[in-house]
């Protein structure tokens, strides 16, 4: 029972040190924001800070890789339908709108965003296409539309329905795969 206490209380201090970084990090550039500034918001010592992440590069580190294996479960793990993909990908970047928010407005992070395309890149086989050069130029010209729609969804405030936009990149995803 004292293990299963000790590890809600880890999980929420690792909860609330990534919410307050994120709240920095979405007005914020990285130099700008500090350990003290993180541990004072959050009301937690420095201490506690350290025994979690070595810096804040690490909390964005860790933040990263969290929400990159979510992708990886979709991207490697779901469907062949580019719909369904889509839908399951914008319903994580919903999910985490904060999150996702601070990374990709006005493309902010394109590296990250590069990795979760060559992810899927990886899974390219689900698409039922010939792994020729073309195909693979095909998704990459498929990926980089798919991205910019979601970024401008983001930096709209993620007000268009989740739907709308999935039919939305699904439509143009069609008109390219059927050529």
């Amino acid at each position: 029972m004292k293990n299963n206490k000790l590890d809600r209380r880890k999980k929420y201090t690792k909860m609330i040190i990534e919410d307050t970084f994120i709240e920095f990090y979405n007005t914020q550039s990285l130099n700008d924001i500090s350990v003290k500034d993180i541990c004072e918001k959050a009301d937690i010592n420095r201490s506690t800070f350290y025994s979690h992440y070595l810096d804040k590069f690490d909390v964005l580190e860790k933040i990263k890789e969290n929400l990159f294996n979510d992708f990886k479960e979709i991207l490697v793990n779901k469907g062949d339908q580019i719909a369904n993909i889509a839908k399951e990908v914008i319903n994580l970047i919903y999910d985490n709108k904060k999150v996702c928010y601070s990374l990709f407005k006005d493309f902010r992070d394109m590296e990250f965003m590069k990795e979760i395309v060559e992810l899927g890149k990886k899974s390219f086989d689900k698409w039922k296409l010939d792994s020729t050069q073309f195909n693979y130029d095909l998704y990459t010209y498929i990926a980089a539309g798919t991205v910019g729609l979601i970024v401008k969804w983001i930096n709209k405030g993620m007000k268009e329905s989740i739907d709308s936009l999935v039919k939305k990149i699904d439509n143009f995803a069609q008109i390219f795969v059927k050529v």
